[in-house]
């Protein structure tokens, strides 16, 4: 037996020479009979492949919200003109009763306040909406784009720029969305797509209604001249109704943004 090795013999084993007593230790293996390294899956999650699309059920009930906005500010104008009305009725004729001057501006009143408590869900689904159609738009465009993600939220929060900047991060949103795609993708000339119409009269229509409702709300305290309570109505009725007409042509145009970037069409 060469002394190179250990020796196993009579249960004993010897190493150069010398004996040793107990177990024997486990032979030392090259490393070419190490056993290979388990397989690598073909599965490998790839964090660039997944498709971000639009929730469809986000898009509805953003959309059932709009509509019931407008049918509250609807409604809020038909009381306010007849508040105007019965107000003016009441001051021109001695036979009028008070109650139906009370009932309109109660009816007003009341509509109002629904319209704003539902404005509420829709700035936080508004929101919410924004950034998951400008999230998914990073699917079909890779390249760079004017307003980074965190425009959709923070643009709502800042005063007076929120009217300008908002409305742009939408534009730039609905362009990529509407823009002819290859293979998935969105082409390079998205750019030269124009501004759609409804998104700005949208967008002008609201702006307009709010300023009327504002213009109103400031105006109408209890130290108001009664001469002036018809015109006011007016004004409240006429800003009830322009954002009534705002609130249809932003379901509408939700809408068609949800469909542009819904599973359906991205895929």
């Amino acid at each position: 037996m060469s002394d190179d090795g250990p020796d196993f013999s009579d249960g004993n084993w010897s190493r150069n020479g010398e004996t040793y007593y107990g177990s024997r230790p486990e032979p030392e293996r090259s490393p070419e009979t190490l056993p290979p390294p388990p397989p690598i899956s073909q599965f490998v999650f790839q964090p660039e492949d997944r498709k971000e699309t639009l929730s469809g059920a986000l898009s509805v009930w953003l959309q059932v919200l709009l509509y019931a906005c407008s049918l509250f500010a609807f409604l809020a104008g038909i009381g306010g003109l007849r508040a105007a009305a019965a107000s003016e009725d009441f001051f021109a004729n001695s036979f009028a009763s008070v109650d139906e001057w009370v009932n309109a501006e109660d009816f007003y009143q009341a509509f109002l306040a629904l319209l704003y408590i539902t404005s509420i869900a829709v700035f936080v689904l508004l929101i919410i909406f924004s950034f998951r159609a400008h999230k998914s738009c990073e699917t079909i465009w890779k390249g760079p784009r004017k307003w980074a993600r965190g425009w959709t939220v923070g643009a709502w929060f800042i005063p007076v720029a929120n009217a300008i900047i908002t409305p742009m991060v939408w534009v730039e949103t609905d362009r990529i969305a509407s823009a002819r795609r290859h293979e998935g993708l969105v082409a390079e000339d998205w750019r030269k797509i124009g501004v759609r119409k409804m998104v700005v009269v949208w967008w002008s229509l609201y702006a307009v209604g709010q300023t009327l409702l504002f213009a109103y709300g400031s105006a109408n305290s209890e130290d108001v001249v009664l001469d002036d309570y018809a015109p006011l109505m007016r004004v409240g009725a006429v800003g009830s109704f322009v954002l009534a007409s705002s609130c249809v042509l932003a379901a509408l145009c939700v809408r068609r943004l949800g469909r542009a970037l819904s599973p359906t069409s991205i895929g």
